[in-house]
């Protein structure tokens, strides 16, 4: 079962990697995503991070392949919690935050609606192939479309065939072309 609750904080800075990211476009495909979550009976819970949370968070983001430590994280979170659409997303489940997910999104210039974009997701090693990730996934995206964003995209990066393969059984189709720089300092 899932729930939703939590006041609003933020989310880290974008998470793709220089070259080595692949953007993922979503065409929802409702019936391969109940298939795979339908023998799962979770505990757990979705909620906005929080100030408190940011300690139990940071190895998280380490085992994402992102390591920070909790003041760096911390003032990322706070940063972006200015804009009440974007967020990090935790799933919590007996009281150890077992996953998360970062979520933002923007207007779009060339068309109607806006984009939302997915820049992290984890679930902890001990918590994996038990339907944390898709609650975290449907959180996501049904909080990106409440505030009308009518395209979803998931960064990955191009190593993680484990996660490609997920997003794609959620419907996510990958799209190769993606240029990425980071500005000079």
């Amino acid at each position: 079962m899932r729930r939703i609750s939590g006041p609003s904080s933020g989310v880290p800075p974008n998470n793709i990697a220089g070259a080595h990211a692949c953007t993922i476009k979503c065409q929802a495909q409702p019936a391969a995503v109940a298939a795979l979550s339908s023998t799962v009976r979770l505990h757990v819970t979705i909620r906005r991070l929080t100030p408190s949370d940011v300690p139990k968070v940071t190895p998280l983001m380490a085992e994402l392949g992102y390591p920070t430590n909790d003041t760096s994280f911390a003032e990322r979170a706070a940063a972006v919690s200015a804009n009440p659409d974007d967020g990090v997303l935790i799933a919590e489940e007996a009281g150890d935050i077992v996953g998360l997910v970062a979520i933002h999104s923007f207007e779009m210039l060339h068309r109607p609606g806006r984009l939302g974009r997915i820049t992290a997701l984890v679930v902890s090693a001990s918590a994996r192939r038990r339907g944390v990730g898709h609650e975290l996934l449907s959180a996501a995206e049904n909080h990106l479309r409440s505030i009308g964003c009518i395209k979803l995209e998931v960064t990955s990066g191009v190593s993680r065939s484990d996660a490609h393969g997920f997003y794609a059984a959620h419907g996510y189709q990958e799209q190769r072309v993606h240029f990425v720089k980071s500005p000079a300092t």
